[in-house]
C-alpha cells in the first residue's frame, strides 16, 4: 500500500530556523522533528516552507505544485509571521505614523481562503497552524540593533506591545477561518500560552522558537493526530 504524502506550505517557523545564541546568525536546527512524524504516522512528509515567505509567496508555490502534477493526501499550511511584520527600515525613515505591514489582514484572509478552497478543489486535506506567540520587547530589541531611528518606530507603533498585539491578531485571523470552514487546526500558539515560561519558549530574536519551542510544536501535532 502506498504510503500518504503530506506537504508542508509555510515559513521559517515550520522550516525549524532558530537563533544560533553564540554568532546571533539564523540557522537551521533540524530538532523540529519531522522524519520522527514520519516515522511514527509511517507517511512520507516534503517541506516546501521558506525563510521570509508570506501567504501570497505561498498560494503561489501550492499552485506551482500543483500544476507540475504533483499531488498528496494532506497540506500544513503556517503562513502569518512574515505577513504581519513591517519592513521596519521604511517605518524608521520616513516619520509617518501609519505603514502597511507585509500583508494587509483582510488580503491575508482572502489568500487563505483561496489557499483553502484550491486544496479542497484538489482534494486535498488542508492542516491550518496557529502563530506561536513572539516576545515584543526582545524583537523591538532586536531589530533596533541596526540603529534604527526609534523616535520614527515609536510613532509608527505607540507601544512596543502593539507588536504582539499585531501578530495576534493574525494568528486569530486563522482561528477564525479553520473554524467558520471546518478546517483541521493545530492550535500552536494556545500549547505556548499555557506555559507559564513560555518565554522560555522563543528564541533571542523574539520570534522564532528555540530548541524547546520547535518541541512543543511537534507535540501539538503529534497529540492531535495519534488518534487518527
Amino acid at each position: 500500500m502506498e504510503k500518504r504524502k503530506i506537504v508542508i506550505f509555510g515559513d521559517s517557523i515550520l522550516r525549524g530556523v532558530t537563533i544560533n545564541e553564540e554568532n546571533n546568525r539564523y540557522t537551521f536546527s533540524k530538532t523540529i522533528d519531522w522524519e520522527g512524524i514520519e516515522k511514527r504516522f509511517d507517511i512520507i512528509l516534503e517541506n516546501y516552507a521558506r525563510i521570509g515567505a508570506t501567504i501570497s509567496y505561498g498560494y503561489d508555490s501550492i499552485v506551482k505544485y500543483l500544476e507540475s502534477g504533483k499531488r498528496c493526501s494532506a497540506a500544513i499550511i503556517g503562513y502569518g509571521g512574515n505577513d504581519c511584520d513591517y519592513n521596519w527600515a521604511e517605518v524608521a525613515a520616513d516619520g509617518n505614523i501609519i505603514h502597511p505591514p507585509k500583508t494587509a489582514p483582510v488580503k491575508f484572509e482572502e489568500t487563505l481562503d483561496k489557499i483553502l478552497d484550491i486544496l479542497i478543489n484538489y482534494d486535498i486535506k488542508p492542516i491550518l497552524m496557529t502563530l506561536p506567540p513572539i516576545f515584543a520587547t526582545r524583537y523591538y530589541e532586536w531589530f533596533m540593533q541596526t540603529g534604527l531611528n526609534k523616535e520614527n518606530i515609536m510613532k509608527h507603533l505607540g507601544s512596543i506591545d502593539i507588536i504582539y498585539r499585531h501578530q495576534e491578531y493574525y494568528s486569530n485571523i486563522i482561528a477564525s477561518v479553520a473554524a467558520k470552514r471546518n478546517i483541521d487546526i493545530a492550535n500552536v500558539r494556545e500549547k505556548f500560552l499555557l506555559r507559564k515560561d513560555m518565554i522560555s519558549l522563543i528564541g533571542k530574536d523574539g520570534i522564532h522558537p528555540n530548541y524547546e519551542g520547535e518541541q512543543i510544536i511537534i507535540k501539538t501535532f503529534l497529540e492531535k493526530y495519534s488518534a487518527d
